[in-house]
């Protein structure tokens, strides 16, 4: 693939003007994406622009955490791992990095290293309620459930508008049998999206299930 400055330059500038200088994937969606044909290529020929922008920069670290982006997006991440490690190599502090670096974790099954990844992005960043909601995705996982509820609690307090983060609390409570506990979460998610499919799925598996 022939990678000219035009096509560096037009990157970048699309990225300065869509406020994506830094973008934030979250695991916690329960949603599935997928890029059409188009937008694959686009992401492919951007993955070029960004390792030719690297090779004439390579200290920047925004450079290595869009690539580590868009390699996500992809499904490549291993490659995704590479190039957020990298960014935290040169900025240290960058949580979104840090962030990030856990949900790629958290699709290789790698829950240490979501929990890891997520206190370290929550140190830095203290009020970022997405790393809350990672933290509790990888404790349910790993069967810590206490921490889990603690977790998105934690989550709830910091944006208590998230009903991604009710529906999830309520997903642990119902499997520690606290159904009165889940049915109010998902209620909660609810109230804040109606549309919020899942969390009416889950409330309305709960109910037949103690009916």
């Amino acid at each position: 693939m022939k990678v000219t400055i035009l096509t560096v330059v037009l990157f970048w500038i699309v990225l300065a003007f869509s406020g994506c200088a830094i973008v934030k994937i979250n695991i916690g969606t329960n949603e599935k994406f997928g890029l059409d044909q188009q937008a694959a290529d686009f992401s492919e020929d951007a993955i070029a622009s960004s390792k030719e922008a690297i090779r004439v920069k390579p200290d920047l670290s925004d450079t290595h955490y869009n690539l580590g982006v868009l390699h996500q997006k992809l499904g490549q991440y291993q490659d995704a791992v590479a190039s957020y490690k990298e960014a935290i190599r040169i900025k240290p502090d960058l949580a979104e990095a840090h962030y990030n670096l856990g949900t790629t974790y958290y699709k290789l099954g790698q829950y240490q290293n979501v929990i890891v990844s997520s206190k370290e992005a929550i140190r830095i960043k203290p009020d970022f309620a997405n790393a809350y909601l990672n933290l509790g995705l990888a404790y349910r996982k790993s069967g810590l459930y206490n921490k889990a509820i603690a977790s998105y609690q934690k989550s709830i307090l910091v944006k208590p508008d998230s009903a991604l983060a009710h529906n999830n609390l309520g997903v642990v409570y119902q499997m520690l049998d606290r159904h009165q506990e889940a049915i109010a979460e998902y209620k909660e998610a609810l109230r804040i999206n109606p549309d919020f499919s899942l969390a009416r799925k889950n409330l309305n598996k709960l109910h037949k299930k103690i009916t």
